[in-house]
Formats: structure tokens, sequence, C-alpha cells
């Protein structure tokens, strides 16, 4: 009960952020709420992938895919909707198969923190 409630809140303060002519979703937004549907549906609510498919969808084409988002589609969507999602480009009939390879128009409008891509290359490091 407490689940769907939170879940409801996280729907509505998205759909809220999306009509608002003030804020532009990010990838950081998108991240958040994609987050708040992983942890508040379990995956074998019929609402769950068709979720994640818009929102997914939506940061191609507000070209906010960030490896964050990429990620979290990884392990939020079944294999069938990941292959779906992911790994094939309608717009060109290619294979995507990693974050590097996605279409550069997927990614465009990504701006990340300084501080999070310094750390990001420490770590890799």
């Amino acid at each position: 009960q407490e689940r769907e409630e939170a879940f409801l809140i996280a729907v509505a303060v998205m759909r809220t952020v999306r009509n608002s002519s003030n804020v532009t979703p990010n990838h950081v937004i998108y991240g958040s709420f994609l987050k708040a549907c992983v942890m508040l549906m379990t995956e074998d609510d019929v609402r769950r992938e068709p979720m994640i498919e818009r929102v997914f969808r939506q940061c191609c084409k507000d070209g906010q895919v960030s490896e964050r988002i990429w990620t979290l589609v990884k392990d939020a969507a079944s294999l069938d909707l990941y292959e779906r999602l992911i790994n094939f480009d309608t717009s060109t009939d290619n294979w995507v198969g990693s974050f590097e390879a996605i279409p550069r128009e997927w990614k465009s409008n990504v701006k990340e923190n300084k501080r999070w891509q310094r750390n990001r290359r420490i770590k890799k490091a």
C-alpha cells in the first residue's frame, strides 16, 4: 500500500515536471524516476515494462540518455524489453550493443556535473 502511494506520487511529480514550462527534465530527473519505478514496482507489475519503455523512449527523444539511464534500463527491464530498447536503433537498423555506440542524438543534451565526471575518471583509472 505504501509503495503504491509512493509510486503514484512519483508519477504525479514526473507528470508535473513534463508539463511544466519552467523545468525541463534532464538525465538526473529521468534517472530518479526510473529508480523510483524499480524500487516501488515489483517485477511482475504489469505497468513496469510499459513505464520503463515510455521513460526510456522519452529520454532518447530528449537527448538525455546518460550512462546512468543506460544502466538503470539494463537492470530494470526484462531481457526482451532491453534488447528492443537498447540494442537496436530503429532509425538506422543498426545493432547498438554498448553505451558508446548509441546514436549521438540520444545523449546530445546530457550535461553532466564536472565533479561527477572527474570522480568517474578517477574510479576507472
